[in-house]
């Protein structure tokens, strides 16, 4: 079991040591925004259609929840689009925070649906990019990313 959790920390910390894959990086930004988009869309109401948004919309309407989820994601497009570290990193943060609180609020609305996990994972992704970035930054004080290089 030792052996196994040292080459889990070794494979994680060697994860960390490469660029970042902007393809998968972008992917979750470009969902993230047509999320909360889809959330402020005056021709429908989503949270009012199942119980696994009740929390959700106990915490805050509908539209403020998209509007914060366009928000993440245009700071991480941007981010990605203008080779910016700084936005990037704020943009995974903020997105780590956004889908962490959407996966819970899933699970209290109701604790069996898939919701939860799926943004469960979005949270995961966005933390792993947010990491990645910090131990780059702190590693090389260069952009976490390279040209032309979409390697995780």
């Amino acid at each position: 079991m030792i052996k196994f959790l040292k080459r889990a920390w070794e494979g994680l910390a060697f994860a960390l040591s490469r660029p970042i894959n902007k393809v998968a990086a972008a992917t979750l930004s470009v969902y993230t925004f047509l999320w909360g988009l889809w959330l402020t869309s005056p021709f429908w109401e989503v949270f009012s259609s199942a119980n696994v948004y009740s929390w959700l919309n106990s915490v805050m309407p509908e539209a403020a929840w998209g509007i914060v989820a366009m928000a993440v994601g245009a700071v991480m497009s941007y981010g990605l689009a203008r080779g910016s570290e700084n936005s990037l990193t704020i943009g995974a943060f903020v997105g780590f925070i956004h889908w962490l609180i959407i996966s819970m609020g899933y699970f209290a609305g109701d604790w069996r649906n898939t919701g939860g996990l799926t943004s469960l994972a979005m949270a995961i992704y966005c933390g792993a990019i947010y990491l990645n970035l910090r131990f780059q930054h702190f590693h090389e004080n260069d952009l976490a990313f390279e040209k032309n290089s979409d390697n995780i």
